[in-house]
């Protein structure tokens, strides 16, 4: 019973590990997408002032906007902006209501830094006034929730199902009484329970004879065991509705449900964005049936131009024969 007292709480330790790995995975790549927004920042106001001085000077600047427009769309994956082109040739970005780029100066973003052992760099906020970054949508947005909403919230309920799992489990043994007469025992260590630091009590680890199977104190009285193995089907959890398993199931069938929708939601906006994409390449692109058509029109002017040239030549000819 120790032994797969202990199994236990290695899975609830494990569990809790991951979700935190899996945070800290998206640390870095929020951090990395920050960097990225502040060095498309930099590239994108000195493309600015060098197509406004290329094309006060006559020179063509065409290459420079392609570049500029690649950036800001890759800009748009990550965050939500807004694009306004300038008279001079400069285009103004901005993230939410805050200007991030203006003709040829560009501001950065830094996260904020948290002060606990286990807190994360989550408040995104303009380098020099500290005021947050208002963030509509795009991947840092989405990383930024993944972590500090939905993986935190499912770390919530792993340590309250721990928390909850260990009173009502110490509640029962500490009633009972051991092979060497004791009660009072903790089967799990009683003090600051998460998932992350759930343990068998040290004593009983070491001195199996605290193990409280039984109810009233004889050997071979088995009436605390079953209670305590009767918890399996009590309903402790969720305000008295839910069981022990019932509760894991819950959180585990949550976790795969909002993975599903995620993977829905990805599907149909791949499809929105595939759509809009082929609007866009419509009205900026080269449409080959529209320069086909207008080859052939030149072509037809062309031939037409040719019959009067050689009608003009013929009658001239004559008027010239004719004198």
């Amino acid at each position: 019973m120790v032994a797969r007292g202990q199994a236990l709480t290695e899975s609830f330790r494990r569990i809790h590990s991951d979700l935190k790995s899996l945070q800290s995975n998206l640390t870095d790549e929020i951090s990395g997408q920050v960097n990225r927004i502040n060095a498309i920042s930099d590239r994108v106001s000195l493309l600015n002032r060098t197509i406004v001085e290329s094309e006060v000077d006559g020179r063509e600047a065409s290459a420079l906007r392609d570049e500029r427009d690649l950036l800001v769309d890759e800009l748009s994956e990550i965050v939500d902006v807004k694009v306004r082109d300038e008279a001079d040739g400069s285009a103004t970005v901005m993230i939410g209501s805050e200007v991030l780029v203006q003709a040829g100066t560009g501001r950065k973003l830094e996260l904020r830094t948290g002060t606990g052992p286990e807190s994360f760099s989550s408040t995104l906020t303009w380098q020099g006034s500290g005021r947050d970054v208002i963030m509509g949508g795009g991947k840092l947005r989405g990383y930024i929730d993944a972590r500090d909403t939905h993986i935190a919230g499912f770390l919530s309920d792993l340590d309250e199902l721990a928390s909850s799992f260990v009173s009502e489990v110490n509640k029962l043994h500490s009633a009972g009484f051991g092979l060497d007469g004791s009660t009072g025992n903790d089967f799990f260590e009683a003090t600051g329970v998460t998932a992350s630091s759930i343990a068998v009590d040290g004593a009983l680890s070491t001195n199996l004879n605290l193990l409280a199977a039984s109810a009233t104190g004889p050997v071979g009285d088995g009436g605390q065991a079953l209670a305590i193995a009767a918890l399996a089907q009590a309903k402790t959890m969720a305000g008295g509705s839910a069981t022990f398993s019932g509760f894991f199931g819950s959180l585990t069938g949550d976790i795969g449900l909002r993975s599903q929708e995620a993977g829905s939601f990805l599907a149909t906006e791949e499809v929105l964005i595939l759509d809009i994409e082929n609007k866009r390449m419509e009205a900026s692109g080269v449409s080959l049936d529209e320069e086909m058509a207008n080859l052939l029109s030149s072509q037809h002017a062309y031939e037409a131009m040719i019959k009067v040239t050689s009608t003009i030549d013929e009658m001239m000819g004559t008027l010239i024969s004719a004198i």
